[in-house]
């Protein structure tokens, strides 16, 4: 689920947003000009003649004829031609036209990054967030850029508040959960993943993460029912049997026996021959002292086993067993 930088440079620009340039004093006649020499550049980025565009668009900075949108035209016929500084010099231009805007900064950021000034584009993106605050897929992203960087402090704030507002965005509270618990710090991954939860409650990967810390925890009482979910809103039957095997265990440390059988034979149900689970069920039976109903459930077992080791100790325990009858 895990990934980096996603923000990048749109070749082929959306004009109609970018290059609305100024046309005071002009007549009739000159504003159609100016505005088939825009589409015209328009159309030369996107046929890939990035000089001509430069070209076009220099002639109309002569002229001072200039917006934000052109800036970063001339920006993108740069960068396209892996003009960096000359890219970054015209996204500057757009910023300082429009300084409330955060699209040349985006643009920026992105140069930045192929020139892999990352200490530049976590100045960017901070620059971003101060003028725009809503910006999840910036904020996710430096959360990353710091953890690359190793910078955990700062990469924390920056999932943290993104948590508090969308913990759902590109999972950032399972992932934060996830690595947390991989680090060992379970008691902060908790609540982490108890958010992812709770924002995709029919997806099945973040109650497994939740449960498999609860196991950690040895917190079998909370683990079992998080375990109970994943079953029902799983759509694959792989770990099903495996899931269920930890719900029958947890069941057995909080000597539910009775329980715990329920669930070994949801699991012979879907393999009846599933060696553990009949194992597991014996043993509940065994617990709970009631040998007639463990010794036809070992006796199954010698039959279908092919653990020689393992068939000797179960035979000596079916000796007890009818000595106990």
């Amino acid at each position: 689920m895990r990934r980096f930088l996603s923000v990048f440079l749109v070749v082929a620009l959306a004009l109609s947003a970018s290059l609305c340039w100024a046309q005071t004093g002009k007549s009739d006649k000159g504003k159609e000009k100016q505005s088939k020499e825009s589409v015209k550049i328009e159309d030369l980025i996107a046929k890939g003649e990035y000089q001509k565009a430069i070209d076009l668009a220099n002639k109309f900075i002569a002229a001072k004829q200039v917006t934000e949108g052109l800036y970063i035209d001339l920006g993108v016929a740069h960068f396209s031609l892996k003009q960096y500084p000359d890219a970054l010099a015209a996204f500057g231009k757009a910023a300082e036209l429009n300084p409330f805007g955060i699209k040349a900064l985006e643009y920026e950021a992105t140069c930045y990054h192929v020139m892999n000034q990352e200490d530049k584009v976590v100045d960017t993106y901070e620059k971003i967030l101060a003028i725009d605050p809503t910006q999840d897929e910036i904020r996710y992203d430096l959360g990353h850029l710091y953890e690359k960087m190793g910078k955990m402090p700062e990469a924390m704030q920056q999932y943290d508040q993104l948590v508090s507002i969308n913990p759902g965005f590109k999972d950032v509270a399972y992932d934060v959960g996830v690595m947390l618990m991989q680090k060992g710090e379970l008691d902060k991954a908790e609540p982490y993943l108890q958010k992812a939860v709770t924002a995709k409650p029919d997806e099945d990967t973040p109650k497994l993460a939740l449960a498999q810390l609860y196991l950690k925890q040895e917190k079998y009482d909370k683990a079992i029912p998080m375990l109970q979910d994943y079953v029902k809103v799983t759509k694959s039957d792989l770990y099903k049997p495996a899931v269920l095997h930890n719900i029958a265990v947890s069941q057995m440390k909080l000597e539910k026996y009775d329980d715990a059988v329920a669930t070994y034979d949801q699991i012979l149900a879907l393999r009846p021959n599933e060696e553990r689970a009949l194992l597991g069920k014996a043993q509940c039976y065994l617990e709970l002292k009631d040998y007639a109903k463990a010794a036809p459930v070992l006796e199954y077992y010698m039959k279908v086993s092919q653990d020689e080791a393992k068939k000797k100790e179960v035979a000596k325990l079916l000796k007890e067993i009818k000595g106990k009858k």
